[in-house]
């Protein structure tokens, strides 16, 4: 509920208030209610019990989730990505993340997936920083700031904000009053998650193990970065599939590893229904 000296006034108080409720994990109609309070017969008052029957082409747009993502949605979602990975460095050297690399500079391979599109972004690790590959464009990105889900860059010419919002595998990108929904498809990070209740984590293609960033015997929450691999001239981040402890790493850093080598000996915690009398 929201009150202004006039209509116009309470719209625009109310536009603000959606942009800035952000739900996730459960089914909403907050994207709905910015559709309609931005409706043009709404917004004059012209409301009567078919209204929403009258506007049903532009309040449920039929290929909304269909729309292309905007290369900054996905440029906020390459940093929420980034900023995680550097929270789990550690005092381990192994566990550096940063992409250095001799005389050179690597790309790495991130792909995501909204309801229907499967995007391929390119990120380079350069010496002044990130650079943003999607198709022919190649634009500087820069982590300005994070504090919580709010995250400020410097994509191209333009300081942006947003909130990115990880559960799991899914990141909830809220930008401009919109919500879209991007799924990490990275093949190497989520190959394991078919094998953890078997207690193995293999290796889905041949390549090279470069950093380890977790110890045997560790607990992890699922995402938890453990390995990197590289493998077809890209750095790959493996990730705990669920929630568990780290039993045994079996390979070293340096070690060529052959697909389907076992790399990580794990154990899901299993989570049971309290007792009812």
């Amino acid at each position: 509920i929201v009150w202004g000296e006039d209509r116009p006034h309470a719209l625009a108080r109310m536009r603000s208030a959606l942009d800035d409720f952000h739900i996730v994990g459960v089914t909403n109609n907050v994207d709905f209610l910015s559709r309609l309070v931005a409706n043009d017969a709404f917004a004059r008052g012209d409301v009567h019990t078919g209204l929403i029957e009258q506007e049903r082409d532009r309040l449920f747009p039929h290929a909304d989730h269909d729309a292309p993502v905007p290369d900054e949605m996905l440029a906020f979602a390459c940093a929420r990505i980034l900023i995680d990975e550097s929270r789990a460095v550690t005092q381990d050297p192994w566990s550096a993340t940063l992409g250095w690399r001799l005389n050179t500079t690597y790309r790495r391979a991130i792909s995501l997936r909204s309801a229907s599109v499967a995007y391929e972004v390119e990120l380079e690790y350069a010496r002044e920083g990130f650079v943003f590959h999607h198709n022919s464009r190649a634009s500087p990105l820069t982590i300005l700031d994070a504090a919580g889900s709010r995250l400020s860059t410097r994509f191209g010419d333009r300081t942006l904000s947003a909130d990115v919002v990880r559960t799991g595998d899914e990141l909830h990108i809220f930008h401009n009053g919109r919500h879209r929904m991007l799924a990490i498809a990275d093949v190497l990070a989520q190959a394991a998650s078919g094998e953890s209740d078997a207690g193995r984590l293999t290796a889905p293609m041949p390549g090279k193990l470069i950093a380890i960033a977790i110890k045997a015997g560790a607990q992890v929450e699922r995402g938890t970065p453990l390995l990197v691999m590289e493998a077809m001239k890209m750095e790959h981040t493996i990730v705990a599939p669920r929630d568990g402890k780290v039993i045994e790493i079996l390979y070293a850093v340096g070690d060529q590893v052959a697909e389907g080598a076992e790399l990580v000996r794990f154990a899901a915690t299993v989570k049971t229904e309290p007792a009812h009398a």
